[in-house]
């Protein structure tokens, strides 16, 4: 009698591929109704992966995790429904009431420019602060020193925000449209949505100087990018721009920062 053994070989799915299927799955689930949702969502699939990317092997399951201005919560829901001990606070949560009841996760209210963060001191391993600092209208200094009371002293600040010296922004400026979205567009965001488009982006040395200066040191900084989602038809077009940015790194969109608490950093604003 002859056995046969079968030999099953099973293959784990990695970090960046379960993240993406639950993105997929995300999008089946969002409110057919909401045109910010149907709209935004595929423009900012691969921004949501490439950011996973990077900072997955940074941030663990048993971190106490804080999201700051969250919304449209896509990137919160996808770490929390992967096991993430995730939390969130953001100006406008009640306008994604539903999405929210529905993947059960808990967003607390604050305008972070005129409110103290609603958590104790030292409360949070790991902050992401995802493309939010762009958006800010007058109150850069005090979001920042929020976030740092909130964040524990071996804490890391996840930071990420478009690059100022991209060659979008510097087309703009050659052609005289300023650097920023534009204004009357930026004041209909914050009819609509709750808050503004981009006021303005910042380069990697401007953006050294508010962090040092704020007490924090900069442990690691990503130049990232993201095909132009106009592209997603015109495959030459694609790749070129794919092309440029692996030649010519420190121009490419998107700018992640990690950072830790720096004692010398608050005395250096003391001064």
């Amino acid at each position: 009698m002859k056995f046969i053994i079968e030999r099953r070989v099973i293959k784990m799915k990695t970090k960046i591929e379960l993240f993406k299927i639950e993105l997929n799955s995300l999008k089946e689930r969002l409110d057919k109704k909401s045109k910010h949702s149907l709209d935004y969502f595929p423009q900012q699939i691969e921004r949501y992966s490439k950011v996973y990317k990077n900072i997955k092997n940074i941030i663990s399951k048993e971190d106490k995790i804080l999201d700051v201005g969250c919304s449209p919560f896509h990137f919160t829901i996808c770490l929390k429904n992967l096991g993430y001990n995730i939390a969130g606070v953001d100006k406008f949560p009640e306008k994604d009431k539903e999405i929210l009841e529905k993947e059960k996760l808990e967003i607390k209210k604050c305008d972070i420019e005129k409110e103290r963060l609603p958590f104790e001191d030292e409360t949070f391993d790991k902050i992401l602060f995802l493309e939010v600092f762009e958006h800010l209208y007058n109150n850069q200094i005090f979001v920042l020193k929020e976030i740092r009371r909130v964040l524990k002293k071996d804490g890391v600040l996840i930071f990420a925000t478009p690059n100022a010296y991209s060659p979008k922004r510097i087309l703009k400026f050659i052609k005289g449209k300023g650097l920023g979205d534009d204004p009357y567009e930026s004041a209909k965001a914050l009819e609509s949505l709750g808050y503004n488009s981009h006021i303005r982006e910042y380069s990697i040395s401007e953006l050294r100087i508010f962090l040092e200066n704020l007490g924090f040191d900069l442990e690691k900084i990503i130049f990232e990018f993201t095909s132009p989602y106009k592209y997603r038809n015109y495959p030459i077009k694609k790749f070129l721009s794919i092309l440029f940015y692996l030649i010519f790194i420190k121009f490419r969109s998107g700018i992640i920062i990690f950072a830790k608490k720096s004692i010398e950093g608050l005395n250096r604003e003391k001064k």
